[in-house]
């Protein structure tokens, strides 16, 4: 889409190839397709770490040791649990093998940030919006009978684009969001048009996916963006918002009005059946925490309890252990602390993109305590980019 140039991705003598960097742009687009299995992008992931190994393209500084330490100790700790207590060892190793690879790509992704900084983050954003205004111009079309369904577009009357679930496409898009955001506000009168249509495109895709967990991870996400002091002015802000308001509001209402949408949204207000399946479920595993302190194996949960958790933290611990749980939580909130500390830092050039990462990254833990999302790829992605350098000297 042409925001950024592909001839030019150079940085300190150092230069990624535009073959590669297309690579790179293609693998993120192929991140909104995830109805199948293995996913496009997953071949792809594959494919750029190998060449990435070969080139030297990949570089890990002293200080990612610390957080490589923590998913080590993490990975160990599916060890013994899957080998000694599941009850379904075949599905235990997958789900494990499932889990290593998304790690693979978490290292792959901030070893490519260490090297090239921030000339790759932004074929890294570029790539990640396109997905997200693809899939969502795709299911609006779906949702509005405009195209077929397909069988995959629209479940349960919800926008789902090319994911499985409408609850991990809804959030899939909080990052685009987040980033047109700061777009809109950052180059203010440079296409700001654009951002702008762009930023209220996904947002009314995250209000049609009707998932109640992503409308609290967008709000969070956004709001957070904002309070970070250094990204840019308080008049500018409150100009931006107020420019959002104006034309949001009128097409948020025109959309809510509908009918349809507009009983889907009272009907999804209500408390569900299967949200008391959920809370049953995680207060099953809660109980029998302290009777398998090394976790019952990974991906057991739905083996025993006929239902999954729905909880990132309730999975991890109940399936992980406490040693698994206490590493995996360790590592997230060293990824927060890392992403905040440097989007409040004025010495650091890459402070509005660091409160970007930790935006996101609030509004997905937030997310987290209502679906399991240890296997989201994005999520991986997000938890790596905080961990580039923030110094351009570095």
């Amino acid at each position: 889409m042409g925001w950024f140039r592909m001839n030019s991705i150079t940085l300190e003598g150092s230069a990624v190839t535009p073959l590669y960097a297309k690579l790179i742009w293609l693998l993120l687009i192929l991140c909104a397709i995830v109805f199948i299995e293995p996913a496009p992008y997953d071949l792809f992931v594959l494919l750029a770490f190998g060449i990435s190994l070969f080139t030297g393209y990949l570089r890990f500084p002293a200080y990612m040791g610390l957080p490589v330490l923590l998913i080590g100790l993490f990975v160990m700790s599916n060890v013994p649990s899957m080998l000694l207590v599941s009850s379904d060892q075949n599905v235990s190793i997958k789900y494990f093998m499932v889990t290593l690879y998304l790690i693979v790509s978490w290292l792959f992704f901030a070893g490519l940030n260490n090297r090239f900084k921030e000339t790759v983050l932004k074929v890294i954003f570029s790539g990640y919006l396109t997905a997200a205004i693809l899939s969502t111009v795709i299911g609006l079309l779906a949702y509005f009978h405009i195209i077929p369904t397909f069988g995959v577009l629209i479940k349960y009357g919800r926008v789902t684009g090319l994911f499985k679930d409408p609850n991990v496409f809804g959030p899939f898009l909080v990052p685009g969001v987040v980033i047109s955001l700061h777009y809109m506000v950052t180059r203010y009168r440079n296409n700001m048009l654009i951002w702008m249509i762009s930023f209220i495109l996904l947002i009314v895709g995250v209000l049609l996916s009707f998932s109640r967990a992503a409308w609290g991870n967008c709000v969070l996400a956004c709001c957070l963006y904002l309070l970070f002091p250094y990204t840019v002015s308080l008049k500018k802000k409150i100009v931006m918002i107020s420019a959002i308001l104006l034309i949001a509001v009128p097409i948020m209402s025109v959309v809510i009005t509908s009918p349809n949408i507009s009983s889907m949204f009272t009907d999804r207000f209500g408390i569900k059946k299967y949200d008391e399946d959920r809370f049953g479920t995680q207060q099953k595993a809660l109980s029998q925490v302290i009777e398998h302190p090394l976790g019952i194996g990974p991906g057991q949960s739905e083996i025993l309890f006929s239902y999954a958790t729905h909880s990132l933290y309730v999975r991890v611990l109940i399936e992980n252990g406490i040693v698994g749980f206490t590493a995996y939580i360790s590592f997230i909130l060293l990824t927060i602390y890392r992403a905040f500390y440097n989007a409040w830092r004025r010495g650091s050039p890459y402070h509005a993109y660091f409160a970007i990462f930790g935006a996101c990254l609030v509004g997905i833990i937030f997310n987290s305590f209502f679906i399991d999302t240890l296997h989201w790829r994005h999520f991986w992605i997000l938890l790596a980019l905080p961990w580039m350098p923030n110094s351009k000297t570095i």
